[in-house]
């Protein structure tokens, strides 16, 4: 198991995270969408970003928006 965090932004800075213990980068993406909400997040593991999500109220659907 791995730790990864689920930052949230708002304002152009990150406020909160979760923290997420997963097996693999896509098990820590789908334990990430439901904590999603509205906001822009980043979902990172350790100094590596995994994914990187739009705020779900402007997108208006939950595709990715990239992955480094």
């Amino acid at each position: 198991m791995a730790v990864y965090k689920l930052y949230h932004r708002s304002t152009g800075s990150f406020f909160h995270f979760d923290s997420l213990d997963a097996g693999d980068d896509m098990e820590a993406e789908r334990l990430a969408q439901p904590l999603r909400g509205d906001l822009e997040c980043e979902l990172w593991q350790g100094r590596r970003r995994v994914a990187a999500y739009p705020p779900l109220a402007a997108s208006g659907d939950e595709r990715r928006a990239s992955a480094l």
